[in-house]
């Protein structure tokens, strides 16, 4: 069996023979080299045959092409958020009568451990998927690219942190172009 859009060279130990193919919607053949190359899913019968004079000799195998597993990534929220956060990558099932194995890849290296269906990313980088099926095939999905935003880096607030009732203080932070908010505006307002 060959898995489609695979190629492979067949070879015979008896020479000058020409390769053919019977469905070559399934599998073309060159009749010299014996290279295939598989157009689409099924089966076709390949024969090798040597002729001597008059006469001529064949043998015939069957050539399985099995299908690809579907490779794609879903997400499940945005894939550009700050730091902290995160979004669930999430891959194919496998269709019935079939069954599915996961690879996470980032930046085109295999992620240690990271073999479910999901993956829950909370690092920058372009993610992929390779999905094998039991037929032996795989493939690899088109990449997702996640950002993630550093958080700003604060100072320290300055000014005091009590105050007498019915006063006022003026509070100050050195990273400019924030915004203040009181977390109970009934103890305390600002500006």
């Amino acid at each position: 069996a060959i898995c489609l859009g695979a190629s492979e060279t067949l070879t015979s130990s008896v020479t000058g023979g020409v390769w053919s193919s019977s469905n070559t919607a399934v599998a073309t053949i060159d009749q010299n080299s014996g290279v295939v190359t598989t157009q689409s899913v099924g089966s076709t019968t390949i024969t090798y045959t040597v002729t001597s004079g008059s006469c001529s000799s064949s043998t015939t195998m069957m050539l399985n092409v099995n299908a690809l597993p579907t490779a794609t990534i879903a997400t499940t929220g945005a894939t550009t958020f700050c730091a902290g956060g995160s979004v669930a990558l999430v891959g194919p099932s496998a269709p019935a009568g079939m069954s599915y194995t996961y690879q996470w890849n980032l930046n085109g290296t295999a992620i240690s451990g990271a073999t479910a269906n999901s993956y829950l990313a909370n690092a920058s980088g372009s993610y992929t998927l390779t999905v094998s099926n039991n037929n032996g095939c795989s493939a690899t999905s088109a990449a997702t690219t996640v950002t993630v935003n550093p958080l700003p880096i604060l100072a320290a607030n300055t000014g005091s942190a009590a105050v007498c009732q019915g006063s006022t203080t003026t509070l100050a932070n050195a990273q400019t172009g924030g915004s203040w908010s009181s977390a109970n505006n009934l103890i305390a307002t600002i500006n």
